[in-house]
Formats: structure tokens, sequence, C-alpha cells
């Protein structure tokens, strides 16, 4: 692993210009704010706070939540085996999908919002049958591997897909505040709230049902969020509309 990011850090010292030779678009050719301003910006803006949120929340918990997915599904007699492979899919069921989504946002320009609220409602739903799945003793829902690879992928898929239709929206949100710093401002805030999660898990760690009643609270949460949010373009409509 050393040698590979050596191998790539080296090639971008060698050749990785700073620039490419011509703006990709009219906004990419813009002035953008400073560091300062962008971040008096950011923390200024309601609708980017909301929208953060709506981001930050559900993502850091999956992030936490999928890090101790083997002893979340040890209660079930699920073994360490299964609970890898089963992660491992629903992250590439993600990466895969939110390629194509991403790839689909780009022909329908202007309903990131709709898309969000789909991918977030499938969340709450995939969540919800994890989470009452492993009741057993309360639902007597069917729990098997299947049942738990289904609900498992389908989560990772929504959630995961939703990161790139996210960010988007950020940078659209808050233009002309440039796009590295706003994504990492709420790639840091995911953070946050992962660390939080696993923290409070350090106390509570003999039982995991409130674990998993995060997941779909925290999607549940954020599809009210995305429903209160108030969508706009600055950036879309000046490549568009100025460019034409």
């Amino acid at each position: 692993e050393f040698g590979m990011v050596s191998l790539i850090f080296s090639a971008a010292l060698a050749y990785f210009p700073s620039r490419p030779p011509f703006p990709p678009s009219v906004a990419a050719a813009s002035q953008r704010l400073s560091y300062r301003r962008s971040f008096c910006r950011l923390l200024s803006n309601f609708r980017f706070l909301m929208i953060a949120l709506a981001y930050a929340i559900p993502l850091g918990v999956f992030s936490g939540w999928s890090g101790v997915l083997d002893l979340i599904l040890t209660p079930v007699h699920v073994s360490q085996v299964d609970a890898g492979w089963i992660g491992f899919w629903s992250i590439v069921g993600g990466c895969v999908v939110g390629i194509a989504m991403a790839r689909f946002a780009d022909f329908i320009r202007g309903m990131l919002k709709f898309i969000l609220l789909l991918l977030l409602s499938g969340a709450t739903l995939a969540s919800t049958w994890f989470t009452l799945t492993c009741l057993t003793s309360v639902t007597h829902l069917p729990l098997t591997t299947a049942t738990l690879y289904t609900s498992c992928i389908l989560l990772g898929i929504f959630l995961n897909s939703s990161v790139p239709i996210f960010f988007e929206l950020f940078v659209e949100t808050v233009y002309p505040v440039p796009e590295g710093i706003t994504c990492g401002v709420v790639t840091f805030l995911s953070n946050v709230f992962m660390g939080v999660l696993l923290f409070f898990l350090t106390f509570y760690h003999t039982e995991f049902s409130w674990f998993n009643w995060c997941l779909p609270g925290s999607c549940l949460l954020s599809l009210l969020l995305i429903l209160c949010f108030r969508e706009s373009y600055d950036r879309l409509y000046l490549d568009v509309v100025v460019s034409v």
C-alpha cells in the first residue's frame, strides 16, 4: 500500500498540473471566494447547514454501523465471515450504483432533490427492514442470510449512491464557495457524527438494538430535512444559460 501511494504521489509531483489548459465550463473559470469568506458563507447559510446535516448524520451513522457490523450480527448467530461479505457487497453495490446514479443525474438536470428523496426513502425502508429482522423475538420476521444480505446491500446502495448527488447539491447551493472547501466541511462533519456514535458504543456495547434503530432514525431525519429544503442551481444556471 505504501508503494502504491508513493508511486501515485511521485507521478503527481512530476506531472499533475494545477489546472487544465482550458476551463471545462463557465463556472469553473469564475472567481471563487477566499478561505475565510468561504467558511463564513458556509456557517451563515442555513440552507447549506440543513443539507449538510441531512448528509452527515445518516452517512456518519452508516459508516460507524458498518464498521462494527460483525458485532451487531453476532447475537443473531451470523459469523464474522458472513458479516464481512455482507458489508463488502453493500459498499461495492453503493459504489457501482452511485456512479450510475451520478451519470443519470447529468441527464435530468435540476432534479437533485427529487433523486435524494427517492434514495433516502429507500434507505429508510431498508434500514427499518434490517432492524425489525434482527428483533426476531418481537417481529417474528424470517431471519436468514438472504434477508440480511438483501437488506444490508439495499441500504448500502441507497446511502452510498446518494453521496455524489449530495455533493453536487452542496456546490450548487453555496456557489461561488470552492468545491473543495464545501465537500471537505461536510466530510469532516460526517466523521464527527461517526465518532460520536462509536463513542457511545464504548459505554453501551452489551446490547445493539439501539444502534440498529439509529440507522432508520437518521435516514428518516435526513429525509425530512431534504423535504423541507429549497433547492437552487446557481452554478448550473451559469453554465447552461450564460454559456449559451
